[in-house]
């Protein structure tokens, strides 16, 4: 619906199952032509990175190396399932920085952020 109203003049309308709109404008346009990006963020394999396929243009993904490896895995089944080139999607990854005096404080704020037991 957003990148409707972004985009046509000078309304926009449309019906899905859950949503409608008629004659919505959105103005001023915004400058990004055709549209600003949209990225989709979450931690679902089967509900959003199915919605990334369809509509995102990036997603953020956070977890181990393994399972944002998984979720890209995932990711680009379901755009092959909708016909979407993976790779026009940007994929990021978020992840936790700590900067301390020493590594050996750095190394044990990492495992109690990430929940593991110091050693």
């Amino acid at each position: 619906m957003i990148r409707k109203m972004w985009t046509e003049e000078p309304s926009a309308s449309f019906s899905g199952k859950y949503y409608q709109i008629k004659n919505a404008y959105c103005n001023p346009k915004p400058i990004q032509k055709p549209s600003p990006p949209i990225m989709v963020g979450g931690v679902g394999e089967r509900q959003t990175l199915r919605i990334v396929a369809k509509y995102a243009d990036a997603c953020n993904l956070y977890g181990s190396v393994e399972t944002v490896k998984r979720k890209l895995t995932i990711l680009k089944e379901h755009c092959t399932s909708v016909g979407r080139d993976y790779g026009s999607i940007l994929k990021t990854k978020l992840g936790i920085v700590e900067v301390e005096n020493d590594k050996e404080t750095a190394r044990k704020k990492i495992q109690v952020s990430r929940g593991m037991p110091e050693e």
